[in-house]
């Protein structure tokens, strides 16, 4: 019984701590792009102002999202962002498998000794998506 309530524990914070790491990631890069844009923004800014105090003909100022597109998501060629993603699922599911596997041959009962190969069938296609990341480098 201690010994369920211990792994319903682990399984918690691992969830946790994996969906806390995506959200934190996933908001470190809206923030970059969100100061790269305002560094873009206040360059042109600046420009525009030297352009005014020298008297120089000011031009049309280009719209922000053609300036832009190339720091946004968007930008990313398809095969750029179809890698990123079979590397992060066999990583993910390399080391879950992997996980998974030791725990279940480390723990003290029977019945999760004898099932322990089973976490090899996903740290298989982890391993399978990892190759498949390599082999689409461009």
């Amino acid at each position: 019984m201690p010994y369920e309530i211990l792994w319903a524990f682990l399984v918690l914070v691992t969830i946790l701590s994996l969906g806390g790491g995506l959200f934190y990631f996933r908001h470190l890069r809206k923030k970059q792009v969100f100061e790269q844009k305002y560094r873009l923004r206040q360059l042109l800014h600046d420009e525009r102002m030297a352009a005014l105090e020298k008297d120089v003909p000011l031009v049309e100022i280009p719209s922000l999202e053609e300036e832009i597109f190339a720091l946004t998501e968007e930008a990313i060629p398809e095969q750029v962002r179809r890698r990123k993603l079979w590397q992060t699922s066999g990583i993910l599911l390399t080391s879950v498998s992997a996980g998974i596997s030791t725990s279940f041959y480390l723990s003290g009962e029977r019945n999760l000794q004898e099932i322990w190969m089973l976490g090899l069938i996903g740290l298989a296609a982890g391993i399978g998506c990892l190759v498949i990341a390599f082999n689409n480098r461009t």
